[in-house]
């Protein structure tokens, strides 16, 4: 049993226009990815961590990378965000570097299939594409025994060519289908993984896919339906976030038509 596997999910701020401190990065995706993870049994055989988003937000780029390569970690996970990702691709490089042995996974709006840019980097293993916690969870699973690859093709996984970053098309994943029902997900909030008291925020996602397949954008080509969280969905954590003196909520849903 492989209980000393350190996974470690990154998120990176958006850039600050001015000296006032940052706020607003949470990591919800992080957190939705460990307690998807964990409730599949992974826990068993990984050790998830969440890098405090305190550190992330203060940090230069070079201190990141030792702070993360002095965790010794397993794997790397990012979050890549239109504002981060140039910061995040040289952060892994770095990071790999350091610690050449260590797997490094990306995710988030700006793993596309259609990125080359980025799947042309060399400073990963893996990309999540479209929703990630089946993805992240089933590649875990497949490095359990095997930790190269995953011994068979995950939907929604790229992984890039042996011979070099060169993004091949004839390797794109089969499309990830969504979670059937996004109330089976859970809460992160609610089960201490995420903190609303950190900064009097929740971050609250009530509908993934979108009604609209405007052209220049990705995100309705990751879904083939809407899905919603129940009303009592909702309300717990409208509860949970007043109980632990949330000033903020802030919807992420695409629209609110």
């Amino acid at each position: 049993m492989h209980t000393s596997r350190s996974v470690c999910l990154v998120q990176l701020p958006i850039p600050p226009l001015g000296p006032e401190p940052i706020r607003g990065n949470v990591p919800l995706a992080a957190g939705y990815l460990k307690l998807w993870a964990e409730r599949k049994g992974l826990g068993a055989f990984y050790d998830i961590q969440i890098f405090p988003p305190q550190a992330a937000n203060l940090l230069c780029d070079r201190d990141l990378v030792i702070a993360l390569a002095e965790r010794e970690p397993w794997m790397v996970g990012f979050t890549c965000y239109l504002w981060n990702i140039e910061r995040t691709l040289w952060i892994a490089r770095e990071l790999k570097r350091l610690r050449p042995r260590v797997r490094i996974v990306l995710g988030g709006p700006e793993i596309t299939a259609d990125n080359a840019w980025v799947l042309d980097s060399p400073a990963y293993d893996f990309a999540v594409i479209g929703e990630g916690e089946q993805t992240f969870a089933q590649l875990l699973l497949g490095l359990v025994e095997n930790e190269a690859v995953p011994p068979v093709p995950i939907a929604g996984l790229y992984v890039p060519p042996p011979s070099g970053p060169s993004y091949d098309a004839a390797r794109r994943p089969a499309f990830r289908t969504p979670m059937p029902d996004l109330n089976a997900l859970g809460s992160p909030y609610r089960v201490g993984i995420l903190d609303v008291a950190d900064e009097e925020m929740l971050l609250l996602e009530t509908t993934r896919g979108c009604r609209f397949k405007c052209k220049f954008c990705y995100y309705p080509k990751a879904y083939d339906q809407l899905y919603y969280l129940t009303n009592d969905a909702v309300l717990a954590e409208l509860r949970h976030a007043a109980e632990r003196g949330a000033q903020e909520i802030v919807l992420l849903d695409p629209t609110l038509n």
